[in-house]
């Protein structure tokens, strides 16, 4: 009897990749076959990561993210989407000839909604079962629902309980029957380790914000004072000289990025929610910059301010701070996270 199980796995940034690399271990630890599917970058880290698994490429749905007008970034996604409806059909006949020649026992996708057979048992995880989008969220969030009523069951790598990590998205007034909360996924355990570096710059996400915040700072290189670790989460060539004392990464595989956070007194990075959970679990001080226009991670970040777990500051005015203020953002953070609830 086969012992596979497909793993769909969005491209949008890494975050994705990264949160279902614990999945597809736990799979591995039960005595399954992961075969892992993907796209772009994406599939190059999980490849890197798990060098030893089938994996297949899926087309790209690239979409692209504004650096101007960022407030009209969820209708430019949702036309661009309208535009990819072709493209779930062709996933949607790519899934059932994997099925047919594999046999899996499950299907897993990480936010891919085209990714389910009707003949195997399908897991889809997502922590937004209420999608935030100015003046649409109802909208999105009914049309997000009907996406998942072909999946058996969905999951959501949150707390059943507040406080969460997701807040109102993962806890929405009316919760499906099939949605089961599995509590925050990360790559690795926190463990103690000597603080040796001061910061750690993450850069992730699409285009072209990821740039955007790239060049805000370098222009500002003071702001992040002592040994500073820069990982650029791209290999393009980078538009601005870097600092010569800092060190810099084009990329890093999820153990590297575990150590360096670990080493690492302070952090800054966007309030993606894989990075969010990675951030809670290591017990790691984080100042977080949310991607302009995307409500997710606005609110998100918004969240974890008001929850006293990781300050926040818009991308638009993290050049005006000065050295004093970056150290201070740290003193009013709530150092006692739950790491379970009962």
């Amino acid at each position: 009897m086969s012992s596979r199980v497909l793993v769909g796995i969005l491209d949008w940034g890494l975050g994705h990749a990264t949160r279902s690399a614990p999945v597809i271990r736990k799979f591995i630890q039960d005595g399954y076959e992961p075969v892992i599917i993907s796209a772009g970058t994406s599939l190059e880290w999980l490849k890197n990561e798990f060098p030893e698994l089938k994996t297949h490429s899926l087309p790209s749905l690239r979409i692209r993210y504004p650096s101007r007008f960022s407030f009209m970034l969820p209708w430019y996604t949702g036309w661009q989407l309208w535009q990819s409806r072709q493209a779930f059909r062709n996933e949607q006949k790519m899934v059932e000839k994997w099925t047919g020649y594999y046999r899996p026992v499950l299907i897993f996708s990480d936010n891919r909604p085209a990714f389910f057979s009707t003949r195997v048992k399908s897991i889809y995880m997502t922590h937004q079962l209420r999608v935030l989008a100015p003046f649409a969220s109802r909208l999105a969030t009914a049309l997000h629902r009907r996406l998942m009523e072909p999946f058996t069951e969905i999951h959501v790598p949150d707390f059943e309980k507040e406080p969460s990590l997701s807040g109102k998205m993962g806890h929405p007034t009316e919760i499906p029957k099939k949605v089961k909360y599995i509590g925050p996924l990360s790559r690795y355990t926190y463990k103690p380790a000597v603080e040796k570096k001061d910061w750690l710059i993450l850069l992730s996400g699409p285009e072209k914000q990821r740039t955007v915040l790239e060049n805000i700072i370098l222009e500002h290189p003071h702001l992040f004072q002592g040994r500073v670790v820069l990982i650029r989460g791209t290999t393009q060539r980078a538009q601005k000289a870097f600092p010569s004392q800092w060190e810099v990464l084009d990329l890093a595989n999820g153990l590297e990025v575990y150590r360096h956070a670990l080493q690492a007194r302070r952090i800054l990075s966007r309030s993606g929610y894989s990075s969010l959970m990675d951030w809670f679990s290591w017990r790691r001080k984080a100042l977080l910059v949310p991607t302009p226009g995307q409500p997710e991670q606005v609110y998100l970040a918004r969240h974890m301010q008001h929850l006293k777990w990781f300050p926040c500051i818009p991308q638009h005015r993290l050049h005006l701070l000065n050295t004093h203020e970056t150290t201070s953002f740290f003193r009013f953070i709530n150092s006692e996270k739950p790491l379970a609830h009962d």
